[in-house]
């Protein structure tokens, strides 16, 4: 008998809202994670300098895109399962925090995930979802396999939190 550790697969990575109940579990994918950090310096020239002197300003946002592939288990039978709830979940990752009350204050502040990818995680914003359907079940025309491509902006929890993940970094 296998244990539950056993039985359960670990997940590759996660989606999970940190304002709302909101999880995206994915368990093999993405195989392809794009990072894309840069600096922004501030030059200085100086007459009769040959080259620019260049000074740190900060570091620009981190962007992270991936692509989830997913395909529901038991396609091509009578009863198969679908992917409608997974889309459903995809799409709430850009909704605004309330439709209600378009004008309220809490609007203009979106909703932070934590993405863990591996033993990595971030805190940040879903910037974009695009979600490509490749296949439909005959019978119920039913989305069975898709991709889905995912934009994720990094964003600061706090000072001492943004120091001490900078430091981890310099440190060899």
């Amino acid at each position: 008998m296998m244990s539950k550790s056993e039985q359960t697969t670990p997940g590759k990575g996660m989606l999970k809202s940190i304002d709302r109940t909101h999880t995206l579990i994915f368990q093999f994918n993405p195989t392809t994670i794009l990072e894309k950090r840069s600096v922004k310096y501030h030059f200085s020239e100086a007459q009769g300098q040959i080259l620019p002197l260049a000074q740190f300003g900060m570091i620009e946002p981190t962007d992270i895109e991936f692509e989830l592939f997913m395909h529901s288990a038991g396609a091509g039978s009578g009863s198969a399962k679908d992917l409608t709830k997974e889309i459903q979940s995809l799409r709430k990752l850009t909704l605004p925090k309330t439709l209600s009350r378009p004008q309220h204050y809490q609007q203009v502040s979106p909703h932070k995930y934590q993405l863990v990818l591996g033993t990595t995680f971030y805190i940040g914003v879903v910037n974009s979802v695009e979600i490509n359907i490749l296949q439909y079940d005959k019978t119920t025309l039913s989305p069975i396999h898709l991709t889905a491509a995912i934009s994720f902006t990094a964003i600061s929890t706090s000072i001492d939190t943004d120091v001490t993940s900078l430091k981890s970094l310099t440190r060899s």
